[in-house]
């Protein structure tokens, strides 16, 4: 699939509705990122027990997967694709969510990455930025 040694290969985005691509475009598109959208593709599979499962997947265009997300929204109910358990949910560590993410990319592309997943998360440009490290705080909910 991809050719990396290590690392993130891709990260999701998901939620109850489709992203509205012509907007996240119109965002990408006035901070010159080169980065777009596609439209939204179906997908899905059968479990074996015979419970279907529908999703739409919406990927970027312009960028090397894995740089930007990607969005995963499901069309039948989430939780027959993840199941909701306390098993399934509680950290060992007793965490309920994460303050920030922070990548490390190419520093030739930190400062446009940044302003695209601002775009893309449609949130004022709230992280710090060096010269490896993309860190995105104030954004995760």
């Amino acid at each position: 699939m991809w050719d990396k040694p290590y690392g993130v290969v891709d990260y999701a985005l998901t939620g109850s509705d489709v992203p509205d691509v012509d907007g996240l475009n119109e965002r990408l598109a006035k901070n010159e990122t080169g980065i777009s959208y596609g439209n939204p593709v179906a997908g899905g599979r059968t479990r074996p027990d015979g419970i279907e499962l529908k999703w739409k997947v919406t990927f970027s265009q312009g960028i090397e997967r894995g740089n930007v997300p990607f969005w995963c929204n499901d069309v039948t109910p989430r939780d027959r694709r993840v199941p909701v358990t306390e098993d399934t949910t509680k950290h060992p560590c007793g965490a309920l969510g994460m303050a920030a993410v922070q990548m490390e990319v190419d520093a030739s592309w930190v400062t446009s990455l940044s302003s695209a997943v601002a775009a893309i998360l449609d949130a004022p440009q709230s992280m710090k930025v060096d010269t490896t490290f993309m860190r995105l705080t104030g954004m995760i909910h």
